[in-house]
């Protein structure tokens, strides 16, 4: 009887040690992307990460698509990269379209993710990347610190974000 219920027990709290110590855990995917006409050959170069606290990244690029998985563990862990959109054409693209993944208004709680310009301005639609010139995005995935307990997760958070710029030629 005894050989029956021990490893039932040592299951039972294993999972009860494993919920309880993992519940601030978070795994953030993130998909940038480039859309345009056929005319146009813009690409992401020259990835850079600025900052980061106790986070890992791993980057999976190619020249119209940036994707990355990132761990943020605890409250006050961030990462924070730069990438420079390049545009390659002979001709000016137009912003046409951005599509950003919103973060729930749970996630709000306790996240924080932004991408804008280097210089901390608002990529719109309508703004022109000039034949052979670059802007430089920033990124930032940020896990609150002045949160309370309330606010954190219970459970292992894996999000998947995505950031979409569509190009279009100057007409």
């Amino acid at each position: 009887m005894i050989n029956k219920t021990k490893p039932v027990l040592v299951l039972i709290f294993a999972l009860i040690i494993g919920t309880t110590t993992v519940y601030a855990y978070n795994e953030d995917s993130l998909k940038i992307s480039t859309k345009q006409s056929e005319n146009l050959d813009i690409k992401y170069e020259n990835i850079k990460v600025l900052k980061e606290k106790n986070a890992s990244i791993k980057f999976i690029d190619n020249d119209t698509d940036i994707d990355f998985n990132t761990v943020l563990k605890i409250p006050g862990d961030y990462i924070e990269f730069t990438v420079d959109v390049v545009n390659y054409s002979s001709i000016d693209a137009k912003i046409s379209e951005i599509e950003k993944s919103t973060l729930t208004e749970y996630e709000q709680r306790y996240l924080k993710y932004e991408v804008r310009y280097v210089d901390g301005s608002e990529i719109k639609e309508d703004q022109i990347l000039k034949s052979n010139d670059k802007k430089t995005i920033k990124v930032r995935i940020e896990y609150k610190y002045d949160i309370t307990e309330e606010d954190l997760p219970t459970s292992d958070t894996t999000l998947n974000l995505n950031f979409n710029i569509i190009f279009n030629e100057v007409q």
